[in-house]
């Protein structure tokens, strides 16, 4: 498993040991997203026109073959026929530091790429020449095809998920949980094996679990487990999910932790 520490500037390759975490190797950099390829080099974001990718014949981070020129990308997820999936923001519309840290870009796209680097396909505009997106943040696909993206609309991270299918939906959160004082603010999105999406909602201690059209099924409230503030997830195997918490997102005193959850392997 990767972990990447914005704080301090350190990528590391970690491994799980009951209550402990074994640190496997680890390198001076920044990802604000990344993605494990098939041939194990570890491709990552870091607010510039290139991807980087990492692996353990890099000694650090090095550019790959993914480039842009008027687009910043932001996130990324390979999905499963290979291709890569990239969530970005115009370049002139605000950069990725700056919409995290006051300005928001007023436009994205998500380009779909070829393990080679071509382009293949992009979505920026609906079928009104609407704008799709504000700021993607996140990206990852079902095995079905849909893309869910999840899209900051305002500087205090309120946002929603857009769901790329025959149709284009929309998630803004469920009224149970959201509100005007509790707002939607998703973080993170992780596909189950049964192609079902948990989307974090960190600042409301929720998982909302969508099925793969984007509809809700149910939800979760992560502080009755104890897990407060659920950030980044990633499945480590099928049906155990890892949860790192945002204590440290929201309180810089306050270490993060690791959670390890079991999820039904047919949920």
């Amino acid at each position: 498993m990767w972990l990447s520490d914005s704080d301090i500037k350190r990528i590391q390759k970690i491994q799980l040991e009951q209550n402990k975490i074994k640190v496997l190797s680890s390198y001076r950099g920044f990802a604000f997203d990344m993605e494990l390829l098939a041939d194990c080099h570890l491709l990552m974001t870091d607010n510039s026109l290139n991807l980087k990718l990492l692996g353990s014949d890099t000694n650090g981070p090095i550019p790959s073959k993914f480039s842009f020129n008027s687009l910043l990308p932001i996130a990324v997820h390979r999905d499963t026929s290979n291709c890569l999936l990239i969530a970005c923001v115009r370049i002139g519309l605000g950069s990725m530091c700056g919409a995290i840290c006051g300005s928001m870009p007023s436009g994205g796209a998500v380009v779909v790429m070829t393990m080679e680097g071509h382009p293949k396909l992009m979505y920026e505009f609906d079928k009104n020449n609407q704008q799709l997106f504000t700021f993607p943040i996140r990206i990852t696909a079902t095995k079905q095809g849909e893309i869910f993206v999840l899209d900051r609309i305002s500087k205090n991270n309120r946002g929603r998920v857009v769901i790329l299918a025959d149709e284009v939906h929309i998630y803004n959160g469920h009224p149970e949980v959201n509100s005007g004082k509790h707002p939607f603010k998703p973080m993170q999105a992780e596909v189950t094996k049964s192609n079902n999406v948990i989307i974090a909602d960190s600042y409301n201690n929720t998982l909302h679990i969508l099925d793969h059209s984007g509809h809700l099924l149910t939800y979760c409230k992560t502080a009755e487990a104890g897990i407060t503030g659920p950030l980044a997830m990633a499945f480590i195997k099928p049906g155990k999910l890892v949860i790192a918490n945002a204590l440290s997102y929201f309180n810089r005193n306050t270490n993060a932790k690791l959670y390890e959850v079991e999820i039904p392997e047919d949920f």
